[in-house]
């Protein structure tokens, strides 16, 4: 039961995500920039400096690289070990024979 309702309350959460982004978006002129963005209001409305800053802040939030977490693999030593290891050359490995593809002639 605790899955159902949890299931459930997601789902409510991102069709009322969806739809507000969808039915309130808006676009303000500020300084000569356009700043796009959404949120429930009626009529016209502006915004605080602060709550310009804070818009601008998370529309532009960006996550770090991939390569901190790689770093922190628990299987990275590991795969630095499988990765070094010695690779025998062809010029190394002494053949016994003629090794050819070729059918002998006629």
């Amino acid at each position: 039961m605790r899955k159902i309702i949890g299931a459930l309350s997601l789902l409510i959460l991102f069709v009322a995500y969806q739809a507000s982004i969808t039915a309130f978006t808006h676009v303000h002129y500020i300084n000569g920039v356009l700043i796009t963005h959404s949120h429930p209001f009626s009529g016209a409305h502006s915004h605080t400096k602060t709550e310009v800053l804070v818009i601008d802040r998370l529309s532009h939030f960006q996550m770090p690289d991939q390569e901190p977490v790689e770093m922190l693999h628990p299987l990275r030593p590991l795969l630095a070990v499988i990765d070094c290891a010695p690779i025998l050359s062809a010029a190394q490995v002494e053949l016994q024979g003629v090794l050819s593809l070729r059918a002998p002639p006629f």
